[in-house]
């Protein structure tokens, strides 16, 4: 599956880089922002998502509507977007799909070839959300451009609550069984302590001098890194203006943190923080039980609940079925900096051990 999003909306920017900044493997490079699975590109005039998973369309596609008020009318808002999506995935036979095709214009069964259109449609009382899809279908392949189409107009809860259920899913579920309803595998990833900051392009090369771990370059991205092999990293990629160094710090294991190691990055780079983060994604908590068992709080976001432990925070997205434990650490002590970092990374482990234990399916 491959999908393809573009929109004029450059205003949409910040909360894209807002959501993605909080995934534990992101990179960026130049105007390009990529983690698993989504690639961001960000021009003056346009913003490009490539992605190939339908868990993060579904949480990019609403982001890119706004609730707008309409002039002269009062309180009556509706929702708009400029999006378009161009969408490639395996699909059904084309009579398969016939019985969900709004309409069809090209029919060739013995090639297996089919042209037609498809819609869904979401409502919130007065207010609904249309998504045309142009389908072409050749070999078992669909390729699909769509387009979403607003109609009427209510409050504006109404319109947040149309855009709050969009889905790919619901649209594509019949045509392609990329988008069959699946048991999603759970993926926990870290504990990671980790840091990404712009830095002077002066003295970085006095860090790759004091020879921390192995020093390796990538031809292919333009990048050097100080490898700690299955420990982690640390890159450092020269930005477009060359006066600054993208300095990207992924570790994997505490015990690589050193006196030395945190001096260097304070007094060549500026960096007296460090993140941690562990996150498990697909994992299902009953509410009930995160709040009974674990004294989880639920919080002004919707769909969040939160959890302030004495070394790190704790936050549930129930929609996004997603744990994510983070913290921050000062570094200026470098020695209590490590017995610090040390302590919140097992106590990291063990409590998401814990609520391994509670999680449910997704069936």
């Amino acid at each position: 599956m491959q999908i393809e999003i573009l929109t004029r909306q450059v205003e949409k920017k910040t909360d894209l880089l807002t959501m993605l900044s909080r995934e534990p493997d992101v990179t960026a490079t130049g105007d390009t922002i990529k983690i698993p699975d989504l690639i961001l590109h960000i021009t003056e005039n346009y913003l490009l998502l490539k992605l190939s998973s339908l868990q993060w369309a579904e949480r990019v596609i609403p982001m890119l509507f706004s609730v707008a008020q309409i002039s002269n009318a009062g309180q009556f808002h509706q929702p708009v977007t400029d999006a378009k999506i161009l969408l490639t995935a395996r699909c059904y036979d084309p009579v398969k799909q016939l019985s969900y095709l709004h309409e069809v214009s090209h029919l060739d069964l013995e090639n297996n070839e089919l042209l037609g259109i498809r819609m869904a449609e979401w409502r919130s009382r007065d207010v609904a959300i249309v998504a045309h899809a142009a389908l072409a279908v050749q070999g078992n392949i669909v390729t699909a451009k769509i387009k979403f189409l607003p109609h009427f107009r209510d409050s504006q809860y109404n319109c947040q609550e149309c855009i709050d259920q969009i889905s790919l899913h619901d649209l594509m579920e019949p045509i392609s069984p990329e988008f069959k309803d699946q048991v999603l595998p759970l993926r926990v990833s870290g504990p990671i302590i980790h840091s990404l900051k712009q830095v002077s392009a002066e003295g970085w090369q006095d860090f790759i001098n004091n020879r921390h771990a192995a020093v390796d370059y990538n031809h292919k991205t333009d990048t050097f890194m100080v490898n700690f092999n299955d420990s982690g990293y640390i890159s450092f990629k020269q930005q477009q203006d060359k006066k600054k160094i993208l300095c990207q710090i992924e570790l994997k294991n505490p015990y690589i943190l050193n006196a030395m190691l945190l001096n260097s990055l304070k007094s060549i780079f500026g960096i007296d923080q460090l993140n941690l983060s562990h996150t498990a994604e697909n994992i299902v908590l009953s509410p009930e039980n995160i709040m009974k068992f674990f004294s989880f709080k639920k919080q002004a976001g919707f769909h969040q609940f939160t959890l302030r432990e004495a070394e790190f925070d704790a936050v549930y997205d129930v929609k996004q079925l997603k744990l994510t434990l983070s913290a921050t650490i000062n570094t200026v002590d470098a020695i209590a900096a490590i017995d610090q970092i040390s302590s919140i990374f097992e106590a990291m482990k063990i409590f998401m051990n814990r609520m391994l234990t509670h999680a449910g399916t997704n069936s």
